[in-house]
């Protein structure tokens, strides 16, 4: 299982569309994990569209206005989504071809104080 962190603030500019694409090709990464993208929902399905072509993905608008968090996987993984608030995404991973699944928490905290307690 191979995947990335990134960062990425301000993914609705093009430019780092094409660095993310290229990024994802050549380390053939079986997810990405994106936080503080700063995409307006209205827009999320445009970009996915476009640069993670036949990916799935979660995302956590309904917890956050701008989604901190993205989570995006290849068509060999199984993701199923436990859990999600504004600073978290609890899901399972199951890789094609491996018996056993794993468990893993996506995080991206705030910097508040009291939104990090309920953390």
């Amino acid at each position: 299982m191979s995947g990335f962190f990134w960062n990425i603030r301000y993914f609705n500019k093009r430019g780092k569309h094409d660095v993310v694409r290229d990024w994802m090709n050549r380390g053939k990464f079986d997810f990405d994990f994106l936080i503080e993208t700063k995409v307006k929902e209205r827009k999320v399905y445009k970009i996915t569209k476009s640069v993670f072509r036949e990916w799935s993905f979660i995302c956590n608008y309904e917890e956050y206005r701008l989604g901190r968090i993205w989570l995006l996987w290849r068509n060999n993984v199984q993701v199923t989504p436990i859990y999600k608030t504004s600073q978290l995404i609890t899901c399972s991973i199951l890789i094609e071809g491996e018996k056993e699944e794993c468990f893993a928490i996506f995080v991206y905290a705030s910097n508040f104080v009291m939104e990090r307690k309920t953390l």
